[in-house]
């Protein structure tokens, strides 16, 4: 009889040894926008590939010296592309003819938040000075300089947020938590859009708003044992 208690035993803890709870934990952290970023194109066409370069050179420094008074410096720059690309013209029953060149710089321009101007009206600001026949701007958006730390917080909470839901579910089935298993992890950030009132009249109003910074993570956690809270219900 002994022997067959040991072995039954064996069998049970064997089983708990394959099984395991599965936990999602979430948290979002908030930011207030400090930093607002666009795309800047400069585009320039000649007969002349020489004129075109030269021109699309002296566009591109304007614009950075418009942009050098809201505080932009090189390293507030990142190129995204730079081409130089033959133009033709078709005409009805003639072969194509070269045209010109067209010459395209396009770079990102990220603007930090100084002072009491709010971002809407500094992005306004910026976007009318550097704007002309060879430049456009797009893609405006806003952010947070230092979002590893929100991401960090966020992370931090949501894997509180799993093991509590862990601990929940152990205490409720009447079993015992391990160690864990395997842990994966995904986020999303998004802006929720928020309305800043034009300061001038002449002054555009830009969307811009909080940064908001979600992490989810899946945690999975062996099953060790009965708890001892299942094994004095049984006796009751």
């Amino acid at each position: 009889m002994r022997i067959l208690l040991s072995f039954i035993l064996c069998l049970v803890m064997a089983s708990f040894a394959f099984a395991d709870i599965t936990v999602t934990g979430k948290h979002t952290v908030l930011a207030k926008a400090d930093m607002v970023s666009f795309v800047v194109t400069v585009e320039t066409e000649d007969k002349d590939v020489k004129i075109a370069l030269s021109n699309n050179v002296l566009s591109s420094k304007r614009t950075m010296l418009a942009l050098g008074h809201f505080g932009v410096k090189a390293e507030n720059c990142e190129t995204l592309g730079f081409s130089v690309r033959p133009q033709y013209q078709q005409l009805l029953n003639q072969p194509r003819q070269l045209k010109g060149y067209l010459v395209n710089n396009t770079f990102k321009v990220t603007i930090p938040k100084k002072g009491r101007d709010s971002l809407g009206n500094i992005v306004g600001k910026a976007v009318v000075s550097v704007i002309s026949n060879d430049v456009r701007v797009s893609n405006v958006g806003f952010g947070v300089m230092d979002d590893e730390a929100l991401r960090e917080k966020a992370r931090v909470l949501a894997i509180k947020d799993a093991k509590k839901k862990a601990r929940t579910l152990a205490t409720e089935a009447g079993v015992s938590l391990g160690m864990a298993k395997s842990i994966s992890e995904s986020t999303s950030s998004s802006m929720p859009g928020r309305y800043y009132k034009a300061a001038e009249s002449n002054s555009m109003p830009i969307m811009g708003g909080d940064q908001r910074i979600t992490v989810t993570v899946h945690i999975t956690f062996h099953i060790v044992g009965e708890s001892r809270r299942l094994h004095d219900d049984r006796w009751n």
